[in-house]
């Protein structure tokens, strides 16, 4: 099997946008899902950083201070703005991955980013957990509650379904 054919494929029916940073946070690789999402062109955003968005009012954090702070993987909300930068167009449930080289250091950093209008709940971003990865081994939520307690963020009966089997 070709994976470079099999993900060229998969990049082309997924419902996620991918991003892929290099290590000074440049966008170096954006798919059309994440164009579509974010309602802007590839030339817009290539060369940029999350920090000139944020630096830009266009989005109202930068998950890779997170990541690089942590040198874990990061999960939160993330609100975009239009040019302006007054006005709401979407929120994002947003996945930052670092990918680190062979001395250890961050090298890329790979964003999953999933429009939230498109989940089938209302999403309440006040009580939303906001996670960190501690380990290979899974998450861990970034407040001050139990994990049966913490509500689920806008996800579908199956995945909460599947979310209680796995616990």
């Amino acid at each position: 099997m070709d994976i470079s054919a099999a993900f060229a494929r998969y990049d082309k029916q997924t419902d996620v946008g991918v991003c892929v940073y290099d290590r000074g946070g440049h966008y170096i690789y954006i798919n059309d899902t994440f164009l579509k999402i974010r309602k802007v062109s590839r030339e817009e955003y290539l060369g940029l950083t999350p920090y000139d968005l944020y630096n830009n009012n266009l989005t109202d954090k930068c998950v890779m201070d997170a990541v690089r702070k942590n040198r874990a993987t990061t999960t939160d909300v993330q609100t975009v703005f239009s040019k302006d930068g007054k006005t709401v167009l979407r929120k994002h449930l947003v996945t930052l991955r670092p990918f680190f080289d062979e001395a250890g250091e961050i090298e890329y950093y790979v964003g999953y980013y999933k429009d939230l209008e498109s989940f089938n709940e209302e999403y309440d971003d006040k009580t939303a957990p906001r996670h960190i990865n501690t380990d290979e081994t899974g998450f861990r939520t970034m407040i001050e509650k139990e994990a049966e307690e913490v509500p689920f963020v806008a996800v579908s009966e199956n995945m909460k379904a599947l979310c209680r089997a796995a616990r």
